[in-house]
This record gives C-alpha cells, structure tokens and sequence, in this order.
C-alpha cells in the first residue's frame, strides 16, 4: 500500500428518496513511475452504465479534487474515470467493478488508470518472488496467486489475491497443500474457485513428485477457507493445461506424472452443483504437455481445439479437438508441432494460435483456426509478432489480444508485448514490459485490465514483480 500514488480522494456524495443519503469515496491509483495526472489538464468522471451523470473538473499540478450529489435510485455500473490533455483528449482512464450505486456508504474502492495501450509497473507486488504458481482471475474478487515455488525452489502453499477494488496484495489462508505448476479455475455464480494438481517436490522445474488432489477456496469467511473435494479416480500429474469451456466447465488436460512421462488423460470440473473432478471416458488422442487448447464451437457440437504438446519421441496428430466429453484428431494439414504455444478464442469464434517452439526453434508466426469439420480451416500468419516467443502469454481484453514475454530462438527472454487487432489479427503495438520475464501468469479482470505478475527473469530466478496492461 504504500507504493500507491494517490493523485486524488474523490467523494460522491449519493442521495435517494427519504432523506437517506451516502458517500462513495475513490482512491486514484497509477503506476508509481507514471503519474498520467502529471500530463492533464482535467478528470473526466462518468458515473453509472447509463452515463447519465458525467463530470469534467480541472487538474492543477497533478491534484485534483471532485464531489457530486445526484439520485441514482439504486442504479448499478462502473465509474469511469479519464485523465483528459489540454484539448479534451483520453491521456489516461481507468474504472472500477460494477457498484451498485445507492444511498449507502461505499468504500474506499480504488481505480486505476494507466496510459491506454501501454503496461507500467503496478503500484502494488507479490510478497516474494515465484513462479510455476497456479493463476485465476475470479469476477468480484480479484486475481488469485496459489501456490508455486520461490527463489530457493521450495514448493508453496502461500496464497495471495490481486484486490480488484484495492489494487493491493493481500495474503490469505494457505492452502491445504503446497503445490507448483498446478491448474487455478474460478467457478460459475460466485467468488469460489478451485486448484487442483502440482508437483510437490522441491526444486525449480521438478516434478519427482506431483499430486493429484482438488481444493476449493472460499473467500468469504474471514481470510478464506480452504477444503478438499472429491476426486473419481483421476491421476495426479504436473504442469496440466485448463480449458474454460463455453459453458463454464473446467477441463484439466494432459501434464506429466512423477517419472516425467506426458499423460493422455483429461478430466471435468463442474463448476456448479456438487464440485468435484471426474475424468473424462473419452482420452486425448494423444498424451500431451505445455500444449495450448481454447474453448470452441464447431459444427456439431461446442467443445475445445487443443494444438502441440506432443513430447520428443512420440507420436500422434498435432491438433485434436474436445466435442462433448470425447476427444478426436482433427485435422490442421501440414502444421508443425508446437511446445509452449498460446491458443485463444477470438470474438468471431476463431481460435489463434501464436508462438511457441517447433523442432527448429522458438517462432514468431502464427496459425488461425477455424473450427470447421471434418477438418480445421488453417490461415498461417507468418509474421504474426515481432518476435520469436514460447513460454508467453496471451491475453484477450476488448479489442487487444496482448501477447507478453516468453523466450526467442536464442533462450533470450523479451521485455515487450506485442498488441494484435483481435478483428484482424494484425499487429497494432510493440510495447515495452518492464521486467524481461516467462512462465509467468497473465489475467484478464472485468475492468478490462491485464496484470503481469510472476515467472521467471532473465537470470533464471522467480519474479515478484507485477504490471498491468490498460487496454
């Protein structure tokens, strides 16, 4: 908390029918190596999804400061707020959750606004440095950092939340069990979410041991609640990929179990009613690992396109796709495998696979899927981004699909993202990261910002570091 700059403390003064009144206070929160207020002229703020009631005030040397009243008769929304230049341009904007605006006392709940398309250093960090940890962000709660490893490669237990109304860290209850490079997936209607797998031994990178159970969080009492859930027979394994299924259900699939060897099974987690992992009937059609998957919707049915993670020495297709709870090999021609590479579901339903390590080496072009049968439509993009990436992240927020880190041909970790149109998939922006970094973790809040937290540095150790994206 201390690293946040407060530029100012705004007041909403909030009234309702009856005499019954409330305040809603603001903490404006930036980067502390960028205050954008420095650079504005005035702060724009928009209160409500109706925009109804909007606000213009004048900065003065960074400072500023802004009280309403209005009626809103219990309306909901984000307030929005814009750092405007001289000649009422967006330098700066950022907004909070949605609040239900009515005459009660609220807050204080913290915005930060950042410099559009651009990533700065968060005003707030992880308290040691980690990597391998499992990631989810969870809608009305914030970005959850379960377990991983530390710079000694001792496995963690330790959990922390990215507060989306504070924009701070704060550390809650461990886990059950100390855990790295497990799978973290928040679960459908509320603030719950769920870790399952990991490996258990020490040593960066080690999987001598993994695990096999499931953990359901609950934040709602006091620093959150850990407990076990029932498991049907699903093996334990390492470093599995998730897949959010269109309609909100968990797939855990492929990892490798303690003697290193990549796993063909899948499981399902339902995220409502009696929680719990059951593997799936139906194997991949190959066993896979570090391979890249996205929710999709074919002709016959929704399901998953899973691309690569085929391990030296085996065989089987290079894609397969998910239709129900059967996996088959689904034809993309002559793609080569990949190891390391992202898959994202794109708004018009196309899944764009980018990056990751062929047989030649890390790439920096690209492939569009479009699930089509019997077999995929494939579009290369060959220059896709601006560099050779594996070991990165990609992450969709609006219209930016923003594709950070990661290692290039030479193992040399990268300091910038490259932006894509996510209607084009054009490369809009390279931008610089601050911290040079890979495996680490990249999630999307409902605020439209991404935050770049974890993984590891050039010099091999874990990051505590954190940045965020404003898109």
């Amino acid at each position: 908390m201390k690293r946040i700059v407060l530029a100012a403390l705004s007041l909403m003064a909030i009234a309702a029918c009856g005499g019954k009144s409330g305040t809603l206070s603001l903490n404006i929160v930036v980067s502390p190596g960028d205050d954008p207020f420095a650079d504005a002229a005035s702060v724009r703020f928009t209160v409500g999804s109706d925009g109804s009631h909007v606000t213009t005030v004048p900065v003065s040397m960074g400072h500023f400061s802004y009280k309403i009243s209005f009626k809103p008769s219990d309306m909901t929304g984000p307030v929005l707020v814009e750092a405007l230049d001289a000649t009422g341009a967006v330098i700066a904007h950022g907004q909070s959750p949605y609040l239900l605006l009515s005459a009660i006392d609220q807050g204080p709940i913290s915005v930060w606004v950042g410099r559009p398309g651009r990533v700065a250093p968060a005003a707030a960090a992880l308290p040691k440095p980690v990597t391998e940890v499992s990631t989810t962000y969870v809608p009305g709660l914030g970005v959850l950092y379960a377990g991983g490893r530390d710079n000694t490669g001792a496995v963690l237990a330790d959990v922390n939340v990215y507060d989306v109304f504070t924009h701070a860290v704060i550390s809650v209850s461990p886990m059950m069990k100390a855990r790295a490079g497990g799978v973290a997936a928040s679960l459908t209607g509320g603030v719950q979410s769920v870790v399952y797998g990991g490996a258990t031994s020490q040593g960066l990178g080690s999987f001598a041991t993994v695990d096999g159970t499931l953990e359901l969080f609950d934040p709602t009492v006091g620093l959150g609640v850990w407990a076990p859930l029932g498991l049907d027979t699903f093996p334990a394994r390492a470093y599995p990929t998730k897949i959010v299924l269109g309609s909100g259900a968990i797939i855990v699939s492929g990892g490798e179990d303690m003697n290193g060897v990549a796993l063909s099974s899948a499981g399902l987690i339902n995220p409502t009613g009696a929680i719990m992992l059951g593997t799936l009937g139906s194997p991949m059609a190959a066993p896979r690992v570090s391979h890249a998957a996205a929710a999709a919707k074919f002709p016959d049915g929704d399901g998953a396109v899973i691309f690569g993670g085929l391990q030296s020495g085996t065989t089987g297709p290079v894609a397969e796709r998910l239709v129900g709870q059967a996996f088959a090999a689904y034809d993309v021609g002559m793609q080569d495998n990949r190891i390391n590479a992202t898959a994202t579901t794109m708004p018009n339903g196309d899944v764009l696979v980018l990056g990751g390590k062929t047989a030649s080496g890390a790439q920096a072009s690209g492939l569009v899927i479009t699930p089509t049968t019997p077999s995929a439509t494939v579009t290369p993009l060959p220059n896709a981004l601006s560099v050779a990436r594996e070991g990165h992240t990609a992450s969709l927020t609006g219209n930016d699909l923003v594709v950070c880190g990661g290692a290039d041909a030479t193992g040399t970790l990268q300091a910038s993202c490259d932006v894509l149109d996510a209607m084009t998939y054009g490369r809009k922006s390279t931008v610089p990261l601050g911290v040079a970094r890979r495996g680490h973790s990249a999630e999307v809040m409902e605020t439209g910002l991404v935050v770049i937290a974890a993984g590891t540095g050039s010099d091999g150790a874990p990051l505590a570091s954190m940045e965020i994206y404003t898109p």
